[in-house]
């Protein structure tokens, strides 16, 4: 009877070992895909104007504007001057999802800023104070956001210019 040397035997058994493993690799190729995109820029086309407004307008009257600028004023505070929604011109890579979001808002002495609403191109208004996403598609490169607020009375105007602010904040989703 032959027997096998320690060296046969040790080929034999990698031999078998790399049979295995050879039976249960796999391999896959993975793609790593990016989309490149211009930065966003915004650029400031008129302030939301709320117009000339009664000094005696008391504590929680309301005067509001929408996107088309069509003013609600209940309690008769607005007494000329000009009434507008404020537009931002959004400049993004077309066909690229946005968020939109308006934050840190500065209410003017007298008032507070609330309620805001935005409309982006030619889309429909919609609540921005949260976040507004804004789909990817046929969404444009270029186009007007529009945005409009609430502004309640505080009951503590006095007469002269009460400028409050807000940051629009635009980013890819």
């Amino acid at each position: 009877m032959k027997t096998l040397s320690n060296v046969t035997k040790i080929a034999l058994t990698l031999a078998a070992v790399s049979i295995t493993s050879q039976a249960f690799a796999e391999t896959e190729s993975v793609d790593a895909n990016v989309t490149w995109v211009d930065p966003i820029t915004l650029v400031e086309v008129n302030a939301l104007n709320f117009g000339m407004l009664d000094v005696n307008a008391l504590n929680t009257e309301v005067v509001a504007i929408d996107t088309a600028d069509a003013v609600t004023d209940t309690n008769t505070n607005v007494v000329g001057g000009t009434q507008e929604a404020a537009e931002v011109t959004v400049t993004a890579t077309a066909g690229s999802a946005i968020n939109i979001l308006i934050d840190t808002v500065v209410d003017g002495a007298g008032y507070a800023l609330s309620g805001f609403v935005c409309k982006y191109d030619v889309g429909v208004e919609a609540a921005c104070d949260s976040n507004l996403a804004i789909a990817g598609g046929s969404v444009v490169s270029s186009g007007p956001l529009l945005i409009g607020a609430s502004l309640t009375a505080d009951g503590t105007a006095v007469a002269g210019a009460a400028n409050g602010s807000f940051v629009v904040n635009v980013d890819y989703q």
